[in-house]
């Protein structure tokens, strides 16, 4: 079970222990994708990510990042100050 030491999830090794998990640019796409979604909903979809390879990951995370940074504008959210 995970207790959140560095290496039990992504999320937390990017956000609380500032690791590289997957390199750049991927794991720049995924900070904005937690700040824009939230701890929670990011591990709901990250979580159909566990067994795919990194290659995948950093696909998945480009197209996700446009579908929330879409949502988020469409809010009217200044993306533009972050």
């Amino acid at each position: 079970m995970a207790n959140g030491k560095p290496g039990d999830h992504p999320r937390t090794d990017l956000t609380v222990h500032n690791l590289a998990v997957f390199g750049e640019p991927t794991d720049g796409i995924l900070k904005k994708i937690i700040r824009l979604m939230g701890q929670h909903r990011f591990d709901d979809w990250f979580n159909s990510l566990w067994n795919k390879s990194q290659q995948e990951i950093a696909e998945a995370a480009r197209a996700k990042l446009q579908e929330v940074e879409t949502d988020a504008r469409a809010r009217g959210w200044d993306l533009d100050k972050d």
